[in-house]
């Protein structure tokens, strides 16, 4: 008996043609969602340019200018909790005054 029919044998046919199904199945579906994903990040991004005010992006190096242009900074949990994320820009750490933060 050859390799393949004593794995057949063992593991019984159901069980063999469900796994090659199985495989079949989750490869055409890893690329169709693939393909929905990335067209989903595009039209988000898209969203995003077209129809919410944002500010320019701040680096670590930079984000002391931004104090010039707004009176009040927010910051949620997410950033400030997050373990091995935190830097000075999330925990305002470029402000001075203590009542121009707020922590969500």
């Amino acid at each position: 008996m050859n390799a393949n029919k004593v794995l057949i044998v063992k593991m019984g046919i159901a069980e063999v043609v469900w796994r090659v199904y199985s495989k079949i199945v989750t490869r055409f579906f890893a690329k169709r969602y693939s393909e929905c994903l990335n067209l989903r990040t595009e039209k988000v991004s898209e969203f995003r340019e077209k129809s919410i005010r944002h500010s320019k992006v701040y680096t670590e190096e930079t984000i002391s200018e931004c104090k010039k242009e707004y009176d009040i900074f927010i910051s949620g949990s997410d950033q400030i909790w997050k373990p091995g994320v935190v830097d000075d820009g999330y925990v305002f750490n470029f402000l001075n005054a203590r009542d121009e933060w707020i922590f969500i």
